[in-house]
């Protein structure tokens, strides 16, 4: 997967980068709102992880902004742990939501199940019983292109 890496703060960045990328992923990273912006017009992206307090452009209108235009899964990292929080966060388009601190292998199996979610609804007809992308536990995904 491709992922659009959005936090102001450096370390997390590169704890984040640093897990994603040992696990297959590639990362490209951005540190304020705007070049989040910038990056998300200019390149593809499977998934976006988006902090909420940012230098100049809250990631709630970010993902606002995204919202007008694309599907894409977005994952809202916080420090805010607040009902209202998560609540405005769900209610502008987030997919998924984790409160700082966490885990980078948590981070990455939310990225995961909000992703395949993404998929799964476009591809199948009824996702809650899929007949085409299978769940193979502590393995992966697989694609059944028997047609039934």
């Amino acid at each position: 997967m491709k992922i659009l890496l959005v936090d102001d703060e450096k370390e997390i960045i590169t704890i984040l980068k640093n897990y994603f990328e040992a696990n297959g992923h590639i990362t490209i990273p951005a540190g304020t709102g705007k070049s989040a912006l910038n990056l998300f017009n200019e390149k593809k992206f499977d998934v976006i992880v988006l902090d909420i307090m940012l230098p100049d452009i809250e990631g709630t209108e970010v993902c606002r902004i995204i919202r007008n235009t694309s599907d894409i899964p977005i994952l809202m990292l916080s420090a805010k742990a607040g009902d209202i929080d998560q609540i405005l966060a769900l209610g502008l388009g987030a997919d998924e939501y984790a409160i700082k601190p966490f885990s980078p292998s948590v981070i990455l199996a939310k990225i995961n199940a909000v992703h395949i979610r993404k998929i799964r609804e476009k591809l199948e007809i009824d996702p809650g019983n899929p007949k085409y992308i299978q769940t193979i536990w502590g393995i992966g995904y697989k694609f059944n292109g028997k047609n039934e």
